[in-house]
């Protein structure tokens, strides 16, 4: 196992790791509003990304009950789970790999396996008759419900193919936010794509069985982190004369950071230890939004008789975000809970000051502030 990553043996400590997950997600909800209003995102943005959230809510839901008391088992049923401990936070790709996996064998294991009022049947007998704790009928028991979680879908899989969602027409060219998602790998984090594209085919694009799986398929090899947003929207440009992409954006939600599950490094480290926050309120998540946008349209020669546009993309050569980014813009965001905001009040590191907070404040409320 890699320096990097922690096996949580204790079922407890699982427990508590998903409900803080759970914590999290509940905060960044109300999060994303804040951001419409301060013009991160518009208001179909948000939307996006709450489904992609809903998706990484559904997994977290799944792999608890996979690991309820899987620690508890002994021999080949025993399981553990393993997270990324350094710049992630959240269940390393294996794991997420590995529910897609079962997820297209739900519906032979759920077949093949009692159902759940059978198991607790099964349960009470063993209690009464036999005065045993029903240790592997629990197992089983969250097993069954694991399957069930998967079989019902929504999950955030290692890949989540491009939608194409309408944003309008002028004549004949069509407007549509293409979005998508992917579990990081290298990272080992949740990273959503918003493509902003112009649709100048004859048919609208999710209706074209010739270009939409193309385009489908070329975005997903592209997806990875260490690409630069120029090279996938410069690709894309050239590979498709009918499809205009003149904004793309990369949004990555993580990494999280807790003194109770993570290893820190640098200022925040210091910012955690000085607020001894409560359970629960032990975190920061840390989100990256890159923005790639086109300048102006350029008409290029296509073939002998034919003449296509091809985008001229803006790229910041002289701010924080220079020359070899690939990049218009970028913004870091960081949600952290009030104890900890109050720390980094305090201790103020030069590294957090352009950084825009949101706080999430007792009665639901967020409060974003520089």
């Amino acid at each position: 196992m890699s320096a990097d990553h922690r096996e949580i043996a204790d079922d407890l400590v699982a427990r508590g790791y998903f409900l803080q997950l759970r914590r999290i997600a509940a905060a960044l909800t109300p999060a994303l509003g804040e951001m419409v209003r301060d013009r991160v995102f518009g208001l179909t943005d948000t939307q996006v990304i709450q489904g992609y959230l809903r998706a990484l809510l559904a997994t977290v839901d799944a792999l608890s009950m996979k690991y309820l008391v899987a620690s508890r088992v002994e021999g080949p049923l025993s399981r553990r789970l393993v997270i990324d401990i350094h710049d992630s936070g959240f269940p390393v790709w294996q794991e997420i790999a590995q529910t897609a996996a079962d997820a297209a064998q739900a519906g032979e294991q759920l077949a093949r396996t009692p159902t759940a009022a059978a198991i607790k049947d099964d349960m009470i007998r063993e209690i009464l008759s036999d005065l045993r704790h029903p240790t592997r009928l629990q197992f089983a028991l969250s097993q069954r419900m694991y399957y069930e979680a998967l079989a019902a879908g929504g999950l955030f899989w290692p890949q989540i193919h491009p939608m194409a969602l309408g944003m309008g027409q002028e004549g004949h060219r069509r407007r549509w936010l293409i979005h998508w998602g992917v579990y990081d790998s290298r990272q080992n984090l949740p990273v959503v794509y918003l493509l902003d594209c112009d649709d100048t085919g004859r048919r609208p694009l999710p209706d074209d069985a010739k270009r939409w799986p193309e385009a489908q398929a070329h975005l997903l090899a592209q997806s990875v982190g260490a690409l630069q947003l120029l090279t996938i929207a410069q690709g894309f440009d050239a590979d498709f004369d009918t499809l205009h992409p003149w904004r793309l954006r990369r949004v990555t939600l993580g990494p999280i950071h807790s003194r109770e599950f993570t290893l820190q490094e640098g200022p925040i480290k210091g910012v955690l230890e000085d607020a001894h926050a409560r359970p629960g309120e032990d975190w920061a998540l840390a989100m990256a939004v890159e923005d790639l946008q086109s300048g102006r349209v350029e008409m290029q020669n296509s073939g002998v008789f034919s003449v296509v546009e091809k985008q001229v993309y803006r790229i910041d050569t002289t701010g924080a975000h220079g020359m070899g980014q690939g990049l218009t813009s970028a913004q870091r965001l960081l949600v952290i809970p009030q104890r900890p905001f109050q720390a980094l009040s305090r201790l103020d590191p030069p590294g957090f000051r352009g950084i825009r907070k949101y706080v999430p404040m007792p009665d639901g409320r967020v409060m974003g502030v520089n």
